[in-house]
């Protein structure tokens, strides 16, 4: 017997929502299946990986090149089609700034810092007092030359009072 591939989609699709907890027009419908290495929920079909909010907007709206599927609820596992919009990476990076959602792990507080407050206070003064080169000063403090040259600038670590 030969399936149709209106049969084939219609199952799907069925595959696709059933694994979302559809709730009221207005709340989040949440992907309760697989995530990808981004934490985004993802869904396989035909040899094919596709991201869910896309999916779902797929079914209200066409997504052209050069652009993405956004949530409106901030709400990355939801498929609620409401929720859902299409734009640019730009409007994406400018919800996510007016929404204060940028990340703010500046400094030490970015856990991928080598440096402290008082190190960058040492390397300022160590270089402007003229003891050492930018090389020395970045040897020292196990950085590159350009970070120090960074630093000693205010194009990083600017935001301190000195």
């Amino acid at each position: 017997m030969l399936i149709r591939s209106q049969e084939i989609e219609k199952n799907v699709e069925e595959r696709f929502w059933s694994k979302v907890d559809i709730k009221s027009k207005n709340e989040c419908w949440i992907w309760k299946g697989a995530l990808d290495y981004d934490g985004y929920r993802i869904f396989n079909f035909n040899g094919i990986t596709k991201r869910t909010h896309v999916i779902a907007m797929m079914k209200k709206e066409k997504i052209t090149k050069g652009n993405q599927v956004l949530h409106i609820c901030d709400n990355p596992p939801c498929c609620n089609p409401k929720h859902l919009k299409i734009g640019t990476h730009q409007d994406n990076m400018d919800d996510m700034i007016k929404k204060n959602r940028a990340n703010k792990a500046f400094g030490e507080k970015n856990g991928n810092s080598k440096l402290t407050v008082s190190n960058v206070k040492k390397i300022r003064l160590m270089y402007a007092n003229g003891e050492f080169s930018m090389q020395d000063i970045g040897s020292k403090f196990g950085i590159s030359r350009m970070n120090v040259c960074d630093i000693v600038n205010n194009k990083i670590w600017r935001d301190l009072n000195d």
